[in-house]
């Protein structure tokens, strides 16, 4: 699959997050979610993202992905070095 990417640049291994999700939670999970974000150092939005794609496509799925791009850039960059040298 290539992912397409979003307008910064970067995008989820799974590409790009096109689909919305709306739904409604109480004020005290609310702020849990919003200490747990920060402590990650992301968005809320980002984080609540990441713990619905692990749950959704298992924790290992999702490790793979990213070590699967990890290794996909890691080559390119070696390829781009290799040319110039």
């Amino acid at each position: 699959m290539d992912a397409k990417f979003a307008r910064s640049g970067r995008t989820s291994v799974r590409g790009k997050r096109g689909e919305r999700l709306e739904f409604q939670t109480d004020p005290e999970t609310l702020e849990i979610i919003s200490l747990l974000a920060v402590r990650a150092g992301m968005p809320r939005s980002e984080f609540i993202n990441e713990i619905i794609t692990v749950f959704a496509h298992g924790q290992q799925s999702i490790e793979e992905a990213y070590i699967n791009r990890t290794r996909m850039i890691a080559g390119r960059i070696s390829g781009q070095i290799r040319d110039e040298l």
